[in-house]
């Protein structure tokens, strides 16, 4: 909440307004990503996936559903890490075999792209960009819209109506808005019969 927060007010002094007014942060776990199908042209990972050896399809699956053209994984790589680095990621449970694990999930790995070791945090830990392509149709697709949210619950459309919250009729749960930044976590969901209940958080 913290980092969605410093960067909305980053984007609003380094960019135009019309551009920060467009941009639409919320909070979920990655695991159920609370958009429709192919809500997005394009999603980036900036080691986010990094600390879930295990579970490289199941994540990567779910990014995939909501990606409609290119999803751009800013991941390390333990293919091409040293013997010293690979043995640091076993330890910490970090990601392994992201290329089949792509294609697997239904990817086409168009690229891997190393970035440049001035930019790396650390040489135990090399970061690759992998490019991926979706390859889906044009057809049902809320693009660039906040309209597309989905109960990471229930699956459904959210209602966004409220300022205070986003509504789930058939699940007669909301999930609350905090700073104008909606938390759409299952475990952060509130039984609600009734919207003009809700008060404000």
């Amino acid at each position: 909440m913290s980092r969605l927060l410093a960067g909305r007010r980053h984007t609003s002094k380094t960019c135009s307004i019309d551009f920060a007014a467009k941009l639409f942060p919320f909070a979920a776990d990655i695991s159920t990503i609370p958009l429709e199908d192919n809500a997005v042209d394009l999603t980036w990972t900036s080691h986010a996936l990094e600390p879930n050896h295990g579970r490289e399809f199941e994540l990567l699956t779910e990014l995939f559903r909501v990606t409609k053209r290119t999803c751009l994984l800013f991941e390390p790589s333990y293919e091409n890490n040293t013997i010293e680095g690979k043995n640091r990621m076993e330890k910490l449970g970090y990601v392994r075999d992201l290329p089949n694990q792509i294609k697997k999930a239904g990817g086409d790995l168009v690229d891997i792209m190393k970035i440049n070791a001035a930019e790396q945090l650390s040489p135990l830990n090399p970061t690759y960009a992998y490019i991926v392509s979706m390859h889906k149709s044009d057809s049902g697709s809320a693009l660039g819209s906040n309209k597309c949210f989905q109960c990471p619950t229930t699956n459904e459309p959210l209602d966004i109506s409220r300022q205070d919250s986003l509504f789930s009729s058939k699940g007669l749960i909301a999930y609350p808005v905090i700073s104008g930044i909606p938390l759409l976590r299952r475990g952060l969901a509130i039984p609600a019969c009734h919207t003009e209940l809700l008060t404000e958080i």
